[in-house]
């Protein structure tokens, strides 16, 4: 597994110009991190945090949803990271397809 700069970096030599979405896509993914790392720093207004990115509020809210769940059953770091990826890869895919 990947630190999250590592991740961006990945991120970043993606061919945007050869898939259609895939700006956006990169967008929202940045805004989602950005309000996970929120939640890190503690806080707690998924409402809040999602709603600095009106466009995709929704989506995010959700997603931090799914987030929040899975630190309060103590999931641990790594699971968390697994299962939490694989949510967010199925979430970017269904935007790709719209």
């Amino acid at each position: 597994m990947g630190t999250v700069s590592a991740m961006k970096a990945k991120l970043r030599r993606v061919p945007t110009s050869d898939r259609p979405g895939a700006v956006e896509e990169l967008q929202f993914a940045h805004a989602l991190e950005e309000c996970l790392q929120a939640m890190e720093r503690g806080e707690t207004d998924l409402d809040g945090l999602a709603g600095r990115y009106p466009d995709a509020a929704a989506e995010i809210r959700s997603l931090l949803s799914i987030a929040r769940e899975l630190r309060e059953k103590g999931v641990s770091g790594s699971v968390l990271s697994l299962e939490f990826k694989e949510e967010l890869r199925n979430r970017l895919l269904q935007r790709l397809d719209r």
